[in-house]
């Protein structure tokens, strides 16, 4: 039966790593590229918003522009009859909701 000295694992030789990080130009301007694109796209976001706003209602309503094309009519007519058309909605949504909702509060 062997020893326990022989079965000793002999002591190994540790070396500290030495972990270096350079920072070069090129990385630099990487990230001053993206704060600025992200400043860029926090100031913008109100208009951004806006736009996608405009792009889904014009999205929306496009295919009733177009029937009314279809129809023989204008397409600046044809928008003005869809916008008018969707103004009443909203004021007859409005005049009916306002009153029901004043009524509630009001108990």
């Amino acid at each position: 039966m062997p020893s326990d000295k022989s079965q000793e694992m002999p002591a190994k030789n540790i070396q500290k790593r030495v972990l270096r990080i350079e920072i070069t130009p090129l990385n630099m301007l990487m990230a001053l590229l993206v704060a600025g694109s992200a400043w860029i796209l926090i100031q913008l976001s109100p208009v951004l918003l806006i736009l996608i706003a405009a792009l889904m209602i014009v999205g929306t309503l496009n295919p009733a522009v177009q029937w009314f094309e279809a129809r023989g009519v204008g397409r600046g007519t044809a928008i003005a009859i869809v916008f008018s058309l969707l103004l009443f909605v909203i004021v007859a949504i409005v005049t009916l909701t306002i009153p029901a909702l004043v009524a509630q509060v009001a108990t």
